[in-house]
Protein backbone atom coordinates (compact mmCIF):
# COMPACT_ATOMS: atom_id res chain seq x y z
CA UNK A 1 0.00 0.00 0.00
CA UNK A 2 1.38 3.46 -0.88
CA UNK A 3 1.99 5.96 1.98
CA UNK A 4 -0.78 8.30 0.78
CA UNK A 5 -3.43 5.52 0.87
CA UNK A 6 -2.23 4.40 4.30
CA UNK A 7 -2.43 7.96 5.63
CA UNK A 8 -5.90 8.49 4.18
CA UNK A 9 -7.07 5.18 5.64
CA UNK A 10 -5.76 6.17 9.06
CA UNK A 11 -7.41 9.59 8.91
CA UNK A 12 -10.74 8.10 7.80
CA UNK A 13 -10.56 5.51 10.59
CA UNK A 14 -9.78 8.20 13.15
CA UNK A 15 -12.62 10.42 11.93
CA UNK A 16 -15.13 7.59 12.07
CA UNK A 17 -13.98 6.67 15.55
CA UNK A 18 -14.53 10.25 16.72
CA UNK A 19 -18.01 10.30 15.16
CA UNK A 20 -18.91 7.09 16.96
CA UNK A 21 -17.60 8.42 20.26
CA UNK A 22 -19.57 11.62 19.83
CA UNK A 23 -22.76 9.60 19.47
CA UNK A 24 -21.87 7.49 22.47
CA UNK A 25 -21.14 10.23 24.93
CA UNK A 26 -23.54 12.94 23.83
CA UNK A 27 -26.51 11.21 22.19
CA UNK A 28 -26.88 7.96 24.10
CA UNK A 29 -27.75 7.17 27.69
CA UNK A 30 -26.81 3.52 27.25
CA UNK A 31 -23.02 3.50 27.10
CA UNK A 32 -20.13 2.44 29.29
CA UNK A 33 -16.35 2.17 29.24
CA UNK A 34 -15.27 -1.23 30.50
CA UNK A 35 -12.60 -3.90 30.26
CA UNK A 36 -15.13 -6.52 31.37
CA UNK A 37 -16.83 -7.14 28.01
CA UNK A 38 -18.03 -10.42 26.54
CA UNK A 39 -18.86 -11.12 22.89
CA UNK A 40 -20.08 -14.70 23.23
CA UNK A 41 -23.80 -13.98 23.47
CA UNK A 42 -23.91 -11.44 20.63
CA UNK A 43 -26.07 -12.24 17.60
CA UNK A 44 -24.88 -11.71 14.01
CA UNK A 45 -21.53 -10.46 15.28
CA UNK A 46 -19.15 -8.61 12.97
CA UNK A 47 -15.61 -7.77 14.00
CA UNK A 48 -13.16 -5.36 12.39
CA UNK A 49 -9.64 -5.61 13.81
CA UNK A 50 -5.98 -4.80 13.31
CA UNK A 51 -4.97 -7.46 15.86
CA UNK A 52 -6.86 -10.04 17.89
CA UNK A 53 -5.93 -12.74 20.38
CA UNK A 54 -7.83 -15.88 21.34
CA UNK A 55 -10.98 -14.71 23.11
CA UNK A 56 -14.40 -16.37 23.41
CA UNK A 57 -16.58 -15.65 20.38
CA UNK A 58 -19.77 -17.21 18.99
CA UNK A 59 -19.80 -19.44 15.91
CA UNK A 60 -19.96 -18.06 12.34
CA UNK A 61 -18.63 -14.61 13.18
CA UNK A 62 -17.59 -12.36 10.31
CA UNK A 63 -14.11 -10.97 10.91
CA UNK A 64 -12.43 -8.35 8.75
CA UNK A 65 -8.68 -7.80 9.11
CA UNK A 66 -5.97 -5.70 7.52
CA UNK A 67 -4.21 -7.60 4.73
CA UNK A 68 -1.47 -9.81 6.15
CA UNK A 69 -2.89 -9.93 9.68
CA UNK A 70 -2.65 -13.39 11.24
CA UNK A 71 -5.32 -14.55 13.67
CA UNK A 72 -5.09 -17.44 16.16
CA UNK A 73 -6.27 -20.81 14.84
CA UNK A 74 -9.00 -21.08 17.46
CA UNK A 75 -10.52 -17.83 16.18
CA UNK A 76 -10.19 -18.79 12.51
CA UNK A 77 -12.03 -22.10 13.03
CA UNK A 78 -15.12 -20.28 14.34
CA UNK A 79 -15.17 -17.40 11.89
CA UNK A 80 -15.38 -16.33 8.29
CA UNK A 81 -12.25 -14.23 7.88
CA UNK A 82 -11.68 -11.80 5.05
CA UNK A 83 -8.95 -9.19 4.57
CA UNK A 84 -8.91 -5.72 3.07
CA UNK A 85 -6.82 -2.56 2.87
CA UNK A 86 -7.52 0.40 5.15
CA UNK A 87 -8.60 -1.60 8.19
CA UNK A 88 -7.46 0.73 10.97
CA UNK A 89 -10.14 0.32 13.66
CA UNK A 90 -10.94 -2.27 16.26
CA UNK A 91 -14.66 -2.66 16.78
CA UNK A 92 -17.41 -5.26 17.04
CA UNK A 93 -21.05 -4.78 16.22
CA UNK A 94 -24.04 -7.07 16.69
CA UNK A 95 -27.80 -6.75 16.31
CA UNK A 96 -28.18 -4.52 19.35
CA UNK A 97 -24.76 -3.53 20.68
CA UNK A 98 -21.49 -1.97 19.51
CA UNK A 99 -18.00 -2.17 20.97
CA UNK A 100 -15.20 0.26 20.06
CA UNK A 101 -11.93 -1.00 21.49
CA UNK A 102 -9.14 1.24 22.75
CA UNK A 103 -6.51 -0.89 21.02
CA UNK A 104 -6.24 -4.43 19.64
CA UNK A 105 -9.01 -6.84 20.62
CA UNK A 106 -7.34 -8.65 23.50
CA UNK A 107 -8.40 -9.60 26.99
CA UNK A 108 -8.75 -6.72 29.47
CA UNK A 109 -8.42 -3.94 26.87
CA UNK A 110 -10.99 -1.25 27.53
CA UNK A 111 -13.89 -0.78 25.15
CA UNK A 112 -16.62 1.79 24.67
CA UNK A 113 -19.85 -0.21 24.69
CA UNK A 114 -23.16 1.25 23.53
CA UNK A 115 -26.65 0.26 22.46
CA UNK A 116 -27.19 3.51 20.56
CA UNK A 117 -28.99 2.66 17.31
CA UNK A 118 -27.16 5.27 15.27
CA UNK A 119 -23.74 3.99 16.30
CA UNK A 120 -24.80 0.43 15.48
CA UNK A 121 -26.12 1.52 12.09
CA UNK A 122 -22.96 3.51 11.25
CA UNK A 123 -20.58 0.69 12.21
CA UNK A 124 -22.65 -1.87 10.29
CA UNK A 125 -22.55 0.33 7.22
CA UNK A 126 -18.80 0.82 7.54
CA UNK A 127 -18.19 -2.91 7.99
CA UNK A 128 -20.41 -3.91 5.06
CA UNK A 129 -18.66 -1.52 2.67
CA UNK A 130 -15.24 -2.92 3.60
CA UNK A 131 -16.56 -6.49 3.45
CA UNK A 132 -17.75 -6.04 -0.15
CA UNK A 133 -14.24 -5.06 -1.27
CA UNK A 134 -12.44 -7.69 0.83
CA UNK A 135 -10.97 -11.08 -0.10
CA UNK A 136 -11.16 -14.46 1.62
CA UNK A 137 -8.09 -14.93 3.79
CA UNK A 138 -5.99 -18.04 3.22
CA UNK A 139 -3.27 -18.77 5.77
CA UNK A 140 0.16 -19.62 4.38
CA UNK A 141 1.06 -23.11 5.60
CA UNK A 142 4.74 -22.22 5.30
CA UNK A 143 4.32 -19.63 8.05
CA UNK A 144 2.40 -21.90 10.45
CA UNK A 145 4.39 -23.82 13.08
CA UNK A 146 1.60 -26.26 13.98
CA UNK A 147 -0.84 -26.97 11.16
CA UNK A 148 -3.08 -28.86 13.58
CA UNK A 149 -4.06 -25.54 15.15
CA UNK A 150 -5.67 -24.48 11.86
CA UNK A 151 -7.95 -27.48 11.25
CA UNK A 152 -11.07 -26.61 9.23
CA UNK A 153 -9.46 -23.30 8.25
CA UNK A 154 -8.63 -21.96 4.77
CA UNK A 155 -4.94 -22.36 3.98
CA UNK A 156 -2.65 -22.11 0.98
CA UNK A 157 0.35 -24.37 0.55
CA UNK A 158 3.12 -24.77 -2.01
CA UNK A 159 4.92 -27.95 -3.05
CA UNK A 160 5.40 -30.57 -5.72
CA UNK A 161 2.24 -32.47 -6.59
CA UNK A 162 2.39 -36.21 -7.34
CA UNK A 163 -0.28 -38.30 -9.06
CA UNK A 164 -2.83 -35.46 -9.34
CA UNK A 165 -4.82 -37.58 -11.81
CA UNK A 166 -6.07 -39.58 -8.80
CA UNK A 167 -8.20 -36.57 -7.88
CA UNK A 168 -10.33 -37.30 -10.96
CA UNK A 169 -11.26 -40.68 -9.44
CA UNK A 170 -12.00 -39.22 -6.02
CA UNK A 171 -8.71 -40.53 -4.59
CA UNK A 172 -5.89 -38.71 -2.81
CA UNK A 173 -2.93 -37.06 -4.50
CA UNK A 174 0.24 -36.17 -2.62
CA UNK A 175 1.93 -32.81 -2.16
CA UNK A 176 5.63 -32.86 -1.24
CA UNK A 177 6.32 -29.74 0.83
CA UNK A 178 9.64 -27.81 0.70
CA UNK A 179 10.77 -29.47 3.96
CA UNK A 180 10.19 -32.95 2.49
CA UNK A 181 6.99 -33.68 4.41
CA UNK A 182 3.98 -34.98 2.50
CA UNK A 183 0.47 -33.55 2.69
CA UNK A 184 -2.41 -35.50 1.21
CA UNK A 185 -4.68 -33.68 -1.25
CA UNK A 186 -8.37 -34.32 -1.89
CA UNK A 187 -10.63 -32.57 -4.36
CA UNK A 188 -13.30 -30.28 -2.99
CA UNK A 189 -16.63 -30.34 -4.85
CA UNK A 190 -15.74 -26.77 -5.83
CA UNK A 191 -12.51 -27.84 -7.58
CA UNK A 192 -12.71 -27.78 -11.36
CA UNK A 193 -11.01 -31.09 -12.24
CA UNK A 194 -9.84 -31.28 -15.84
CA UNK A 195 -8.41 -34.68 -16.77
CA UNK A 196 -5.77 -33.44 -19.20
CA UNK A 197 -4.69 -30.66 -16.88
CA UNK A 198 -4.36 -33.05 -13.95
CA UNK A 199 -2.08 -35.43 -15.87
CA UNK A 200 0.08 -32.52 -16.99
CA UNK A 201 0.55 -31.30 -13.42
CA UNK A 202 2.31 -34.45 -12.19
CA UNK A 203 5.68 -33.49 -10.68
CA UNK A 204 4.99 -29.76 -11.03
CA UNK A 205 5.38 -27.10 -8.36
CA UNK A 206 1.94 -25.81 -7.47
CA UNK A 207 0.09 -23.66 -4.99
CA UNK A 208 -3.05 -25.22 -3.56
CA UNK A 209 -5.78 -23.33 -1.75
CA UNK A 210 -8.34 -25.17 0.31
CA UNK A 211 -9.52 -26.23 3.75
CA UNK A 212 -7.23 -28.12 6.13
CA UNK A 213 -8.86 -31.35 7.34
CA UNK A 214 -8.02 -34.31 9.56
CA UNK A 215 -9.10 -37.89 8.83
CA UNK A 216 -8.04 -40.86 10.94
CA UNK A 217 -5.07 -38.95 12.28
CA UNK A 218 -3.85 -37.78 8.84
CA UNK A 219 -3.83 -34.16 7.75
CA UNK A 220 -4.99 -33.35 4.24
CA UNK A 221 -6.06 -30.32 2.27
CA UNK A 222 -9.48 -30.26 0.62
CA UNK A 223 -8.42 -28.37 -2.50
CA UNK A 224 -10.61 -25.65 -3.98
CA UNK A 225 -7.94 -24.46 -6.44
CA UNK A 226 -4.64 -25.77 -7.82
CA UNK A 227 -2.34 -23.60 -9.94
CA UNK A 228 1.11 -24.17 -11.36
CA UNK A 229 3.85 -21.84 -10.07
Amino acid sequence: MDPFSALMGFLVGTALTMIALEYMFYKSRDNVITADWNLVEERNLKICTTQMETIPIPEDVKILVQKGTKLPGEIVRKAIVREADNVHMNFAVSDDRAYIFMGPIVKDVKAFVTTDNQVIEDLNEMFDKLWKSSERQFYDAGEIERLEEYLDSPIKVKGKILSPELLIKGLDARLVLPDGKVLMVRASPRLNVDEIQMYNLHGSNVEIQGILRLFQGTLYIEATSIRRI
